[in-house]
């Protein structure tokens, strides 16, 4: 066993961490390393201890018995046998606050709470329940600077939009698993008499007990009731309400949760191995995908707040050791097996399509996400879902409508803009003089109505996914969706179509199409008109829709930031 020793930099009511330095043998070299880690310890009288204070310890290895405690679904790895070894008395201990400092610290104007009562009627007063507020509480500590109590309300609001979002989707994926499901056993012509025997012959209990708790629901759903009854078989004895016997599979699939179907899948690809094996729905993949699901869906049942489970660095009871773990070899503390998870590749795979001028390494940068996606298991969870309502959506249209969905929950909403609005505002503008009042009214905006006006009647209006450049422009009792971006999918349609009307001109300029576009909205296409530019500026002073204030104040949180980029740039892409 490895005697290290540290420096103790914090100290709680009831656990210390040590900052220690740890050898690392390069993994590309016979180089070795000094780096910075961090590591929690459980002592039994934390008064003995000090800030400053030099220390010895050890760390368990994982088999060690004794340190399998897990904590939010993880082995939690801790220093044990902490003795000093020499004191540093003279250092005041730091205090981690309270609830109710923090509150006074981070919410403006102050509520100058102080004891329980206080705080009871701050949450009365703005109609905040304890459970939410207190989970909530946990990322004023991630905001910099103050936050007014309403935008501390939006956040719980958005936090209850995310868990609404996950729930519509989780229906989502058990209403499609279970239309999967009854497809599979009409094409492998599965007897649902055949899987009654089955369960009753196997030694599987929790499918036993399954079978029993669905039949029993449906019987008690359908007994005396003519809806269902031609389709459903009962036991029938003299002067007894009749057992139902079996039922259709679409029946019982109805009575599933998600635990239920993780039970009912393994049950399914243990005897059926056609089931197994079926390539047109993945089993396999679905059973682990679906394995991770259930955590957000709990949490967003029962009404838990999801953004403080995934942004709060502490949910991973190892984050202090994380610090360099993945790039300096192999870490006896920490997961770092990233490349041996699926999620890895795909991570990976996305990263390289969207890294060109930002990212030195996908590969490494893939590793360090991938690391983060495993360690926190309700990003992990949230992550698989992702990919589950993704990979049951593709090639159909339900996949741009939970993109859009996600975009919005982010905080992308559509940019929507009352041109006529537009017009009187710059007419009445003080700030503009009237020469460029002038040049917008006669000849930019005209020319931005004629584009628009273009774009619709030829149905090159963007249909996509919500982004920064998408505008929803409401002019003259139309309304058009349109790209400003540099790389529009609208002006690439058009040259598109002139191409093919004109498959061996080579000289656009000539073209009849191209005089008329370049006379209706030309300043558009002009090099240094600055043009689109000039009406982006317009149009985003504005709008009529703006981001919540909410999502505002997450995004000066760095790890929401960082899942707005993971979700709505790099997973988009790759899926």
């Amino acid at each position: 066993m490895i005697q290290y020793e540290g420096e103790i930099i914090g100290l709680s009511n009831y656990y210390g961490v040590i900052s220690f330095k740890e050898t690392r043998q390069m993994s590309s070299s016979k180089e070795s390393i000094d780096i910075e880690r961090k590591i929690p310890f459980f002592p039994g009288d934390i008064s003995i201890y000090n800030i400053g204070d030099k220390v010895q310890f050890i760390i368990p290895i994982e088999n060690y018995e004794d340190n399998q405690v897990i904590i939010r679904s993880q082995h939690l790895k801790f220093a044990k046998q902490v003795s000093i070894i020499q004191s540093n008395q003279y250092i005041e201990k730091e205090s981690n606050g309270d609830i109710y400092q923090l509150l006074n610290k981070k919410i403006s104007p102050s509520p100058n709470v102080s004891d329980e009562l206080s705080l009871l009627n701050f949450r009365k007063n703005n109609n905040l329940r304890y459970s939410v507020f207190n989970d909530i509480a946990v990322l004023l500590d991630l905001i910099d600077g103050t936050i007014s109590i309403l935008d501390f309300k939006h956040i719980i609001e958005i936090d209850k939009k995310y868990k609404e979002f996950i729930m519509k989707w989780v229906l989502f994926i058990e209403n499609s698993l279970k239309n999967r499901i009854e497809s599979t056993f009409v094409e492998f012509s599965i007897d649902v008499h055949d899987f009654m025997n089955k369960v009753d012959q196997s030694s599987d209990n929790k499918m036993k007990n399954l079978r029993k708790k669905s039949l029993r629901r449906i019987r008690k759903n359908y007994l005396l009731r003519n809806s269902g009854d031609l389709r459903l078989v009962y036991k029938n004895e003299i002067d007894k309400i009749p057992e139902l016997d079996v039922a259709p599979i679409d029946m019982i699939l109805d009575e599933f949760t998600v635990g239920d179907l993780l039970i009912f899948i393994k049950f399914v690809m243990e005897q059926y191995p056609d089931f197994k094996t079926d390539t047109t729905s993945e089993w396999e993949k679905i059973y682990d995908f679906l394995s991770e699901l259930k955590l957000v869906r709990n949490i967003s049942a029962h009404g838990n707040s999801f953004l403080s489970e995934v942004l709060d660095r502490k949910n991973n009871p190892n984050y202090l050791l994380e610090e360099n773990a993945e790039l300096f070899g192999s870490d006896p503390f920490y997961v770092n097996n990233s490349k041996n998870y699926s999620i890895f590749n795909l991570v990976r795979s996305a990263i390289k399509l969207t890294s060109k001028g930002y990212i030195s390494t996908p590969q490494k940068y893939a590793v360090s996400i991938t690391s983060k996606l495993l360690n926190n298991h309700t990003l992990r969870s949230f992550f698989y879902f992702y990919f589950m309502v993704c990979y049951l959506t593709n090639d159909t249209e339900d996949k741009v409508i939970f993109k859009n969905d996600l975009r919005v929950l982010f905080g992308e909403h559509n940019k929507i803009v009352n041109l006529d609005k537009v017009i009187i505002n710059i007419m009445l503008c003080s700030n503009i003089d009237e020469e460029n009042k002038q040049k917008l009214l006669t000849r930019l905006l005209p020319q931005a109505i004629n584009m628009f006006d273009f774009v619709k009647e030829h149905n090159y209006e963007y249909n996509g996914i919500n982004g920064d450049t998408i505008y929803e422009v409401i002019y003259d009792n139309r309304i058009v969706k349109i790209d400003l971006g540099d790389n529009a999918e609208w002006y690439l349609k058009m040259i598109l179509d002139i191409k093919q009307k004109y498959p061996d001109e080579k000289e656009f300029c000539t073209l009849p199409e191209w005089e008329e576009i370049s006379e209706k909205f030309g300043d558009f296409f002009i090099k240094g008109s600055d043009a689109r530019e000039a009406l982006v500026r317009i149009f985003d002073e504005n709008l009529e829709k703006n981001i919540d204030n909410g999502i505002v104040e997450l995004s000066k949180i760095k790890e929401f930031s960082a899942l707005r980029y993971l979700f709505l740039d790099v997973l988009d892409k790759f899926s």
